[in-house]
């Protein structure tokens, strides 16, 4: 079964993905424009380099030519400046390079420079010439260097984001359980209910999205609440009510049976108390049916179950067990209530006498955490086995049959104490009958025991 994520961590990890897609959208977007203005700034610097370096120049070559100075002396080889972002180029008005920062190019020596923006040798340059000197500067910037800027300024924005994500999501998570608490305690309300707590919610001033929903949901629970204790009252007074009049019907048949000499007459009265028996066991597995809805068996605190085992197998009916019974030293804790119990081991022995093999004997053994009740009969088709803890579900006999809720009250009582009720067929080491377990939980059956 995959795990759930819950709705707190779907919307964190969304918010944490939308801020950060909308921080690399501005970090991309500010990044173009830094881009745009940092070229603007770095054309600017360019030409007002040149146009103030020109002038200057022209002076000191004109000065130069009019007192006839050697034509090398003109030249000044080696004028760089260390880390410098641009290198300079003065031209002659023929066109050759007369002092340079840096490394000469090799392009300008060989070809006219054309006047503005250009691209000299994979970097960007300028090139300014003076009309009336024809003495010309091209400033040109160190290669990368504005890819290096761009670069480490998007850096520095994306960086803080890396750092701040796990901060962001932590914040995210926070926020939204927080906001999420009154349906988490909606949720935590509505799975409390089942069948045996049908009680409003109780959860006070709730926010405006789901106070609707909160008052929806008790109104539901309420009006099942008074269909299911009308179907109970219905099935507790009808199963009570048939009591005495089967009873009486019973008494009179029996009666009439000592009165009545004809075999057939005998038979057919046979029949009929045969009947109104099943009708009375019917009537009171119904009325077990109607006390498990409504919930009396599970019991706050585990109970001592030996004694009640006891006063079960000490009544007339079961009396034929005395002697097959194993027990174990350690006492039987469960939280059940007594009458529970008591219900639930009539119904298995019940179930054991009805369907074991003639002649044959019942055994019943205590656990640890539980009762074992096995006995003789035919093996149980698996198919068979798995239904019979199904309502109005039978074994199959020759024998008279049972309402078929026995096997299934045990089963319900199980299950709302937290035990469960398993069926084996055939016995172990054994190659017939059938075993029936009535499980609990182990740490609620020593709890009593290790205290």
């Amino acid at each position: 079964m995959t795990a759930r994520s819950s709705i707190a961590q779907r919307l964190a990890v969304a918010l944490v993905v939308g801020a950060s897609v909308m921080w690399l959208s501005a970090v991309l977007i500010a990044t173009q424009v830094m881009r745009e203005k940092v070229n603007a700034a770095f054309d600017d610097t360019m030409r007002q380099g040149a146009l103030r370096i020109l002038p200057l120049a022209a002076h000191e070559f004109a000065e130069a030519i009019d007192e006839d100075e050697p034509e090398e002396m003109a030249f000044i080889e080696g004028l760089s400046t260390q880390g410098a972002n641009y290198n300079y180029y003065v031209l002659n008005p023929e066109g050759r390079i007369v002092v340079f920062s840096g490394e000469a190019p090799v392009r300008l020596s060989s070809e006219r420079v054309p006047s503005g923006f250009f691209t000299l040798e994979g970097a960007r340059a300028y090139a300014l010439f003076d009309t009336q000197s024809g003495f010309g500067i091209v400033v040109r910037e160190r290669p990368g260097i504005r890819d290096t800027l761009w670069r480490d300024s998007a850096k520095s924005m994306v960086l803080p984001l890396a750092l701040l994500l796990p901060f962001l999501g932590g914040v995210f998570y926070w926020a939204v359980r927080r906001a999420l608490a009154p349906m988490r305690s909606l949720s935590m309300a509505i799975a409390a209910r089942h069948k045996s707590n049908m009680a409003p919610l109780g959860l006070g001033a709730q926010p405006q999205e789901l106070a609707p929903v909160v008052q929806e949901i008790d109104d539901l629970l309420a009006r099942l609440r008074k269909a299911m204790e009308a179907e109970r009252s219905f099935a507790a007074e009808s199963a009570h009510e048939l009591r005495t009049p089967i009873a009486g019907a019973m008494a009179q048949l029996q009666v009439l049976s000592a009165k009545l000499d004809d075999p057939d007459q005998q038979d057919n009265l046979t029949q009929s108390l045969n009947a109104l028996s099943h009708l009375a066991r019917l009537s009171e597995n119904l009325l077990q049916l109607s006390r498990l809805d409504a919930g009396f068996a599970a019991s706050e605190s585990p109970t001592h179950l030996n004694p009640i085992l006891k006063l079960v197998l000490a009544e007339p009916a079961f009396g034929a067990l005395a002697g097959h019974i194993t027990q174990h030293d350690a006492p039987l804790y469960a939280p059940i209530t007594a009458d529970a119990f008591a219900i639930a081991l009539r119904n298995l022995l019940q179930n054991a006498e009805r369907y074991r093999t003639p002649g044959s004997t019942i055994t019943l053994t205590v656990l640890e955490n539980g009762i074992e009740i096995s006995n003789a009969c035919p093996v149980v088709a698996p198919e068979n086995l798995a239904t019979l803890r199904q309502r109005y579900v039978r074994g199959h006999t020759d024998v008279a049959k049972g309402s078929g809720l026995g096997l299934a009250i045990t089963a319900g009582i199980a299950e709302d104490v937290g035990g469960s009720l398993d069926l084996l067929s055939p016995r172990p080491n054994h190659e017939d009958g059938f075993t029936a377990r009535l499980l609990f939980t182990p740490d609620t059956t020593s709890l009593m025991h290790e205290a």
